[in-house]
């Protein structure tokens, strides 16, 4: 919203991160990953000041919400079988007496973002944008399914172990940088180049320390890699109210081999679009995008809390269907 010719104001809703996997409970890898939802929506405040006719400066405060969902098989038979840590009668086995835990929590959290535009030319635009990390601690509750008999050994040795209790766990969503170049190159055709980095290096591990003292802190080691994305693309005018558009990009994964989970056995990937936008006013139009993901083969080999060891690959691929509307005041 346009508040004079030098300043304007904006306030938008995005979705910057997020995944969600799920599985049948009895799969093989159940002590590693069952359901996994782990979403980021921000709500974003912008004001942007006009310096001059071709720079334009922007900030934005940030509200995200971070809500966290994760649920997994645990191996009570491992665990009562081990000597070093259970002499107890009857006796169990590996994957015997199966259980379920889950853990479920959010957190609002402030943040920040810059950026700004310049146009050297009446053709040619130039954006750059950083968004800071923001650090939440994620408050929920997690909750144990534990089998009759598991539970009577736990009893007997006077072991509040696997009881239902709050807990807290830190998670940041990353600082990321984007680069942007935009050219008309006629009244009809625009080209234009995106370059992201995305610091994931600063997931590390997701620990969650319960409020029950006898349960030990449950922790997944990630060790992520800093992302990089890279596009081109292009739009093509056929008439005043309809516009083509179409891209490729390659997106590299943070992930790798030796620390990859199923909760997100993600891999680079290879993207090709196509879309359309219809403007049947000069301030509304809606677009709509179809988007295929080339995704490598992700290889899996990561032991669960009781040693569970899952190997194997996953073979990747996504198809994305996307649509939008946008009224300017």
């Amino acid at each position: 919203r346009p508040i004079n010719d030098q300043w304007v104001v904006g306030f938008g809703v995005s979705a910057p991160f997020g995944f969600k996997t799920q599985y049948n409970p009895g799969w093989m890898g159940r002590y590693n990953a069952i359901k996994s939802d782990l979403k980021s929506v921000d709500a974003t405040f912008s004001v942007s000041y006009k310096v001059t006719e071709q720079l334009a400066l922007g900030a934005s405060l940030i509200a995200q919400r971070t809500s966290v969902d994760l649920t997994n098989a645990v191996d009570f038979g491992a665990i009562l079988s081990n000597p070093a840590t259970f002499n107890l009668a009857p006796a169990f086995l590996p994957q015997s007496a199966d259980g379920y835990a889950r853990i479920k929590g959010h957190n609002w959290k402030w943040g920040w973002q810059v950026g700004a535009s310049w146009k050297p030319t009446a053709v040619d635009t130039f954006g750059i944008l950083y968004h800071a990390k923001i650090h939440h601690v994620i408050h929920g509750q997690a909750t144990f399914s534990v089998p009759s008999q598991v539970q009577g050994v736990f009893t007997q040795a006077h072991l509040p172990l696997f009881q239902n209790t709050a807990g807290t766990a830190n998670y940041s969503t990353p600082a990321y940088i984007n680069l942007s170049y935009w050219r008309k190159m006629s009244d009809r055709l625009s080209l234009g180049v995106e370059a992201d980095w995305t610091q994931w290096s600063s997931f590390k591990t997701l620990t969650v320390n319960f409020a029950n003292p006898y349960q030990p802190p449950s922790s997944e080691v990630y060790d992520w890699r800093d992302s990089h994305y890279l596009s081109v693309g292009g739009d093509y005018k056929l008439s005043k109210q309809l516009t083509l558009s179409a891209g490729v990009a390659i997106d590299s994964t943070p992930t790798y081999t030796l620390t990859r989970s199923p909760r997100v056995p993600d891999a680079s990937r290879r993207w090709i679009s196509f879309g359309l936008t219809y403007k049947p006013l000069d301030n509304f139009k809606m677009s709509l995008g179809y988007a295929h993901l080339f995704v490598n083969d992700a290889n899996v080999n990561i032991a669960s809390a009781t040693q569970d060891r899952l190997t194997g690959y996953y073979q990747n691929s996504a198809d994305l269907l996307a649509f939008s509307s946008t009224y300017r005041f």
